[in-house]
Formats: C-alpha cells, sequence, structure tokens
C-alpha cells in the first residue's frame, strides 16, 4: 500500500507528508502474505524501506 501511495503522483506528495523516518508501520511481506510490523529508516521518491521488527529485515 505505502508503495502504491508514493507511485501514484497525487497520491505520492500526501503520502510523503504523512510518512516519515522512524515512523512505525505495519505491512503486508509479499513473500508469504503474512501482516508485518516494522518501522521506515529509508525514503526515496516512489519507495520506502522498513526494518521489520521481528527479523531485523529489510
Amino acid at each position: 500500500m505505502i508503495e502504491g501511495m508514493l507511485a501514484d503522483p497525487r497520491g505520492g506528495i500526501a503520502a510523503r507528508a504523512s510518512l516519515h523516518l522512524g515512523q512505525a508501520v505495519e505491512f503486508v511481506d509479499f513473500r508469504d502474505g503474512q501482516m508485518r510490523r516494522g518501522k521506515i529508516i529509508a525514503m526515496k521518491d516512489t519507495q520506502a524501506t522498513v526494518l521489520e521488527e521481528g527479523t531485523k529485515r529489510t
């Protein structure tokens, strides 16, 4: 969902305004479809890097 928000030209500005480094987020792990918790550790124009809580994977 975050990736989609950042990729949409109209939603990208709103997404970048509402997301910040260190913010806690929940996301779906594309590898197994499970919900995960983590925090945003980096942001680019159309992507955010999230560090997963349990495994410390990005």
